[in-house]
Formats: structure tokens, C-alpha cells, sequence
């Protein structure tokens, strides 16, 4: 009788300890708490309501909780979230990567899922919103689109192997030359503001279509979903995590265990963390060593690094794109001529807190300092002094 108590309570012991994550198997395969005191007990984040207004991104109608470990869930706990298709040759039409729209007409992206960059086939890509299941059409939910422009982030690296300013955008239209339309399955998310860090230890949510483990070959069929808690930068960057392959640019994600991560063919799709109960992206999947390694957690694109990049090609017309000059004043839409070296430059719009102009003849020199010049716009005429005029590579 003594035998049997004593064995019981053993028994006991063991299944608490095993309950709580406290062997030592678990211990090993934990994020060590000790390289920071906010990841267990953050600060609950906090935005100004100011940075979105009246806008309804973010919200959403519904709530259920390359997801490894998560769950199925359903689009209207993620209405922001794009699927990106890729058209074959033999017209057989496959999952790229996720998205997320962040404006009626725009979905972000990562930039890896373009290896061919702006030389990709456009035409060849279809882009879904509302969607479920990748395999399945719900024409009561899905919206469908073209692409009309493809933007991939001119100093995208992959050549270390970490994706350094692995962030791109698409331009979507329908065929009647409309952009989404809000419903309970289709919402933009929020863009936080520049430069916004939130605490480690925060609790943020991944979405997407990728597999649900390393090793298999198919990605899921359906939209997952799992929370994920942000790790603080130096230990994303330590040896013992990623090392000098994280940059200023990046971000790393998981849970203490491992058990939760994105993983292959979660590219492109959102990192979004809740705050003031609106859904603000913060994250877009990037890269990692595997799926739900230890010391291994998955490296997300900091996406309040490139709100001025975002705003800049939003606001401005395609042939904006490529070689620019950059200079400190600001004046209005204009044709400049530059009669003094024969050179003609065309102002196509202002961006954010420059104005660019887009170059249409070649430039013999670098610099251009002291320059008198004539603007000519609609009804009207000015003179303006550049004090500083360089070209951009």
C-alpha cells in the first residue's frame, strides 16, 4: 500500500513538471528567459488613434485562433491577407506566397518571392483576397485580381543568404479596372508608424498557407494561424541565435518552446500585432533556418523601416521608378529645364519628404551646385536656386 502511494505520487510529480514545460528536455528547447525580463511580463503596447483616424483597417469581423503549430482559422480573422498565384506554362496555376493589403490597390509583399525581380511575368501572377483554402473557390468571399505593377525594393540582397530588405509591393486590378472592396472577409491592415518598436514579449499573430511542418512536401490547404512572441534584437542577433545575418532591417518571432513558426510558403504573408484593438503590420515572413528549430525562430522583414519607401510609391506614378535625383527643396509639379547644361529632367511628383524627378536624358556630371532654374507648371511660372542637387545612384 505505501508502494503504491509512493509511485503515485511520483507519477504526479512527473506529469505536473512535463504539464509545465519544467523537465530538463524542455528546459534545453526553451528561449532562455534569462537574456531579457520583458518576455515574460511586457508592457502592453500603445499607439496614438491619430495614425489611422477614420479608417477601418485592421478591424475585423470575425476571431479564431507557414504556420507551424497553429491552426486552421477562417479569413475574417485575417481580412488583410493576400494569396499570390503563380500561372504556368501549361496554364496550371500554383501558390506563390502570401501578402497583406495595405491600401484598396496595394498588397505587400516579400521581395524573394520574385527571384526574376522587375523582370517578372507579370501577366503570370493572379492575386486572391478573402481566400480560405488555396485549392478551393468561394465566390461569396474570394475577390480576384491582376497585377498591374510590380515594385521589388531596389537594395533587395539575397546574396549573404538573409534577405536584407526583402519588402516589395503589387498594384492590384480587377478586369473591369477596379481595386478591393471592403467586406467581413476583405480589409486592409494598419501600418504603424515609422520606426515603431513594440516590447519584446509581445504577443503578435502569423497567418498563412505555408506548410504545417519541416519535411513535407505540400503546403497547407488551408489558412493557419498562431501566435508567435517578438524576441528582443540582441538576442535575434546573437551567436547563438542568427548572428550578423539579422540586420537593423529584420525582426525575430517565435515561442518559447519552438513548437510555433512560419515556414515555407508563408513568405510574403503578415507578422500583425493587436494594439488599441486594431491589427497593425509589423512583420512580413522572410526567412529562417528551417521551421521550428531551436535557436532558430523565424526572421520577419521590419516593415516601420520602410514606411517612407511604402508612402513614396503609393503616392507616385510608375515611371518614377529608377535612376531619381534627389534634392531638399520642394517645389510643385514642374517640367525643369536645366538650359545652362542642356540637360532635361522631368518633376513627375512630390513623396513624402523630398521631391524626386525622374531623369530623361543622361547626365555628363554628378552634381549640380548653384543651379538657377525655371519651373514650369499648370498656370504658372517660377524661378528657383538649388543649393544642393546630387544624383542618386
Amino acid at each position: 500500500m505505501e508502494l503504491w502511494l509512493i509511485l503515485t505520487a511520483f507519477v504526479a510529480i512527473v506529469n505536473s513538471l512535463e504539464a509545465n514545460g519544467l523537465t530538463r528536455e524542455r528546459q534545453a528547447r526553451s528561449i532562455h528567459s534569462d537574456h531579457y525580463s520583458g518576455f515574460l511580463h511586457p508592457r502592453s503596447p500603445h499607439l496614438p488613434s491619430r495614425i489611422y483616424g477614420d479608417s477601418t483597417c485592421g478591424e475585423r469581423s470575425g476571431k479564431l485562433l507557414k504556420i507551424v503549430g497553429g491552426r486552421v482559422t477562417v479569413v475574417e480573422s485575417h481580412p488583410w491577407i493576400a494569396s499570390i498565384f503563380w500561372r504556368r506554362q501549361s496554364a496550371q496555376r500554383s501558390f506563390l506566397c502570401g501578402g497583406s493589403l495595405i491600401s484598396p490597390c496595394w498588397v505587400l509583399t516579400a521581395a524573394h518571392c520574385f527571384p526574376d525581380g522587375a523582370k517578372t511575368k507579370i501577366h503570370r501572377l493572379s492575386i486572391f483576397l478573402g481566400k480560405n483554402a488555396i485549392n478551393e473557390t468561394d465566390y461569396q468571399r474570394e475577390q480576384k485580381f491582376l497585377v498591374e505593377e510590380l515594385i521589388v525594393h531596389h537594395r533587395f540582397d539575397s546574396g549573404e543568404g538573409n534577405f536584407n530588405n526583402d519588402i516589395a509591393l503589387l498594384k492590384i486590378i480587377d478586369r473591369d479596372g477596379k481595386c478591393a472592396e471592403e467586406s467581413g472577409s476583405v480589409r486592409t491592415v494598419c501600418l504603424p508608424p515609422a520606426h515603431e518598436m513594440l516590447p519584446a514579449g509581445v504577443s503578435c499573430e502569423i497567418a498563412g498557407y505555408g506548410k504545417e511542418r519541416e519535411g513535407i512536401w505540400h503546403n497547407s490547404q488551408y489558412l493557419r494561424e498562431a501566435k508567435v512572441k517578438l524576441l528582443p534584437q540582441d538576442v535575434c542577433t546573437s551567436q547563438e541565435y542568427y548572428g550578423t545575418m539579422v540586420s537593423h532591417n529584420m525582426f525575430c518571432a517565435g515561442s518559447p518552446d519552438w513548437s510555433i513558426d512560419s515556414c515555407k510558403g508563408d513568405s510574403g504573408g503578415p507578422l500583425v500585432c493587436e494594439v488599441n484593438n486594431r491589427h497593425f503590420l509589423f512583420g512580413i515572413v522572410s526567412w529562417g533556418e528551417g521551421c521550428s528549430r531551436e535557436f532558430r525562430p523565424g526572421v520577419y522583414t521590419r516593415v516601420t523601416n520602410y514606411n517612407h519607401w511604402i508612402a513614396k510609391r503609393l503616392a507616385c506614378p510608375p515611371s518614377l521608378q529608377g535612376p531619381c535625383i534627389h534634392r531638399r527643396s520642394t517645389p510643385a509639379m514642374a517640367h525643369v529645364n536645366l538650359h545652362r547644361w542642356g540637360i532635361s529632367l522631368r518633376a513627375l511628383c512630390t513623396c513624402g519628404e523630398e521631391q524626386t524627378l525622374h531623369i530623361v536624358e543622361e547626365c555628363p556630371i554628378n552634381r549640380l551646385e548653384g543651379v538657377s532654374v525655371t519651373l514650369h507648371a499648370a498656370n504658372q511660372e517660377a524661378t528657383a536656386w538649388l543649393e544642393d542637387f546630387a544624383f542618386a545612384k
